[in-house]
């Protein structure tokens, strides 16, 4: 999660981090996109679902999210009277476990429009959060004077108001460290706090002045004893793959042979209850008897393979921006981080023209197409 302050100038950054990590899912803020930048141009290798609420009224402003497709999310569409309101908001579905995100962004304003916008954006956030499963909230909302340690703020109809929905919805913020300055101005909100296992700030986004927001999640995936599935319980839903030809099958005939069928058709009468209990035997007979190990999730690159040059400047920012983290007064410590943040925005830059090149100078017509096509989804 971070804030963009613009992706509309980013756009060969965003490729690189999208198509050179590993995440699952990307929630920016302040995206400045508008309906003159087509998704395409976002994800123009198709490996996301992109999910947008641009402002329409004037510069500025907008949140988007970027999910993997190997997941399975369904939108959530708002009422009319939300247009305005920059907020998004998705179901993710892994097995029987569904958590609604939502993705928003409050300009930094405390003036009335400010009291009307952040009374409309309660609203709608009352209105569509889920009353049976985990919710989760990430975003900027530009409250600086916010106390998360002990859940107080400056009185101000602003602060009061998002105060008391965080209160009374039971939300825990999981951001603990400054994000922007000395202060807490993104957030991770949720209704369960137990099904995230890390939440830290990492590296700005390109030339941001916000740190991004890393959170890893572990939420339960239902599964089929089928090679290649997720298992049981994983943070990035990891498929299985089986070595059936090592599976010890006397073992498992032994194991289903000792099994009271009888009782088990007696205790489950209905045919769902009786299918999930037969497929639970037989999970366990093959996960005991057969060996398994989960797999990487391949994932083709965008880009191929980096640089050798932009590779090392990577490193070296990351290295920069970890000094920089323990010594944040110091004056040349900054100086040396921005100039090599600028020195790889140049080389990714120049990497993504050598690509275009490329296809320009393959003189093939068909590949030309394909990536212009891809652009303009």
């Amino acid at each position: 999660m971070f804030n963009a302050r613009s992706i509309v100038n980013k756009i060969c950054e965003l490729h690189d981090v999208l198509y050179n990590a590993s995440y699952d899912m990307y929630f920016i803020s302040e995206t400045w996109l508008h309906s003159g930048i087509c998704s395409g141009l976002l994800d123009p290798n198709e490996q996301y679902t992109v999910l947008r609420s641009d402002r329409t009224v004037f510069r500025g402003g907008g949140v988007c999210a970027l999910i993997h497709k190997n997941l399975r999310i369904v939108p959530v569409n708002f009422d009319d009277e939300f247009c305005d309101v920059e907020l998004l908001s998705f179901d993710a579905i892994t097995g029987e476990t569904r958590v609604r995100f939502f993705v928003l962004y409050r300009p930094p304003k405390l003036d009335g429009d400010a009291v009307n916008y952040m009374c409309k954006l309660v609203k709608c956030l009352n209105k569509y959060e889920s009353k049976k499963y985990t919710n989760v909230i990430v975003g900027d909302l530009n409250l600086p004077k916010i106390n998360w340690v002990n859940y107080s703020a400056v009185s101000h109809e602003v602060y009061e108001t998002f105060l008391t929905f965080v209160i009374e919805g039971g939300y825990c913020q999981l951001v603990s460290q400054s994000t922007r300055d000395s202060v807490i101005l993104d957030v991770v909100l949720t209704t369960d706090p137990l099904l995230f296992t890390v939440v830290e700030t990492d590296m700005p986004f390109a030339t941001s002045d916000h740190l991004s927001v890393r959170f890893d999640m572990v939420v339960a995936s239902g599964r089929t004893c089928l090679p290649s599935l997720p298992s049981t319980s994983s943070s990035l839903s990891l498929p299985i793959k089986y070595k059936w030809y090592q599976g010890d099958y006397e073992a498992i005939e032994s194991y289903l042979f000792n099994i009271d069928w009888y009782s088990l058709l007696y205790l489950n009468p209905s045919a769902q209850a009786a299918w999930n209990t037969f497929m639970s035997v037989l999970c366990t007979a093959i996960d005991i008897n057969v060996p398994h190990r989960k797999c990487t999730r391949s994932r083709p690159r965008h880009f191929g393979h980096s640089s050798r040059a932009l590779s090392k400047c990577t490193a070296k920012k990351r290295r920069l921006w970890h000094y920089l983290k323990c010594n944040p007064y110091d004056s040349r410590a900054h100086a040396d981080y921005h100039h090599c943040v600028q020195q790889w925005r140049r080389l990714v830059k120049q990497q993504q023209a050598s690509t275009e090149e490329h296809i320009i100078e393959a003189n093939n017509l068909g590949a030309f197409y394909n990536f212009v096509n891809k652009h303009q989804k």
